[in-house]
Formats: structure tokens, C-alpha cells, sequence
């Protein structure tokens, strides 16, 4: 393993992100982007977003090189659809595929998946909540990758089996939804970076 090297896996729901939060996603986005890059060791991104559509919109860029036109994700199509389950299993599948396919001495120390979804997965085709929770399982207690789920409704956390304590709880009825979730999201990586 690669000492103090971090890889970050990013799921992001667009699918019932308003219009006018859109903004302040991107917003908070990048100050948590932009505080994970001042901190020592190398971390590198690679991120979803979804919502009947599932893009790649990071593919292990390391972060320093990312910049403000690499922010691009499609906020709401007006369906409100999510396709959660489908996308944060494929990021995983991918991702674990690639790492075994590294040579050990250039995998990551530590892989941290943050998912952020609103309300139910309502359109994923291949993936159960089920299946994404052993999977969030095998890698949790086998390879040791930690998660953190940003959500509006705490039944995801309960459906995936994450913990409370690595869940941050979204107000979707206050002024500004994501400035103190990615805070918090920050205070929660750059703890797990800390001590890797």
C-alpha cells in the first residue's frame, strides 16, 4: 500500500436537487474539494452523480489537478428519479476491479465512499439495497474502506448498513442544505486521512 495516499470514491444525487440549490451544491462541493487539498499525503477522486442518468464525472483525477471546469453535474431533470443502487455499486465494482489490477505498492492506504442520497433509490435496475449492503459490508470489514452516507432520510443508513455515527442527516427545509453537510463530510475525511 501507498502510505498517505487516499482515494475517494464521490456518489452524488441529482435527482431531486432543485434548480436553485444547484449552485449551492456545486458551492459546497468545492470548498470541501478545495480544504481536502491543503491537508498532507496524495488523495485522488473518483465520483458519480445520478438520477436516471448514472455519468462519471471524476475517474481517479488526483485532486490537486482538478480545477473548476471539472465541475459538472446534471442537477434535477425534473423527474426526481434516483438510480442510487445502481450507480454506488458500479462505482464500487469499478473501483475494486481497478485497485486489483494495481500493483500493491501503488494502491491506496485508505479508500473513503461518501454517498450522498436523497429519499428512496426509485429507479435502480440491477442493484438491491440488499446487494449494495454486503457489498458496502465486504469491503468495510475485509478491506477496510470506510463510508459516510449524506442523506435527508436516515432509512438509507439503515437499508446499507452504515453506522449513525458516519451518517450526516441533509435538512432539505433550511437555507443552505449543503454548506454544513460537506462541513461535516470534510471534519469526517480529513479525521479518517488523519489517522491513516
Amino acid at each position: 500500500m501507498k502510505e498517505k495516499y487516499c482515494e475517494l470514491l464521490f456518489g452524488f444525487d441529482c435527482g431531486s436537487i432543485a434548480e436553485t440549490q444547484s449552485e449551492q451544491a456545486i458551492k459546497a462541493f468545492k470548498s470541501f474539494i478545495s480544504a481536502q487539498k491543503k491537508l498532507d499525503g496524495e488523495i485522488s477522486l473518483t465520483g458519480v452523480s445520478y438520477n436516471n442518468v448514472i455519468k462519471t464525472v471524476f475517474d481517479n483525477k488526483p485532486l490537486k489537478k482538478i480545477t473548476a471546469k471539472d465541475y459538472r453535474f446534471d442537477m434535477s431533470d425534473g423527474k426526481g428519479e434516483c438510480r442510487m443502487l445502481d450507480a454506488v455499486s458500479q462505482l464500487m465494482d469499478n473501483v475494486g476491479e481497478r485497485l486489483s489490477n494495481t500493483p500493491e505498492e501503488e494502491r491506496p492506504s485508505q479508500v473513503i465512499v461518501v454517498i450522498n442520497v436523497f429519499g428512496r433509490d426509485n429507479a435502480s435496475k440491477k442493484c438491491t439495497h440488499e446487494r449494495l449492503k454486503e457489498m458496502i459490508a465486504l469491503q468495510r470489514d475485509v478491506y477496510k474502506w470506510k463510508f459516510i452516507i449524506a442523506t435527508d432520510y436516515t432509512i438509507n443508513m439503515e437499508k446499507l448498513g452504515i453506522s449513525p455515527d458516519d451518517t450526516i442527516v441533509m435538512k432539505r427545509d433550511s437555507d443552505d442544505m449543503f454548506g454544513p453537510a460537506f462541513e461535516q463530510i470534510d471534519k469526517m475525511v480529513t479525521d479518517i486521512r488523519n489517522n491513516m
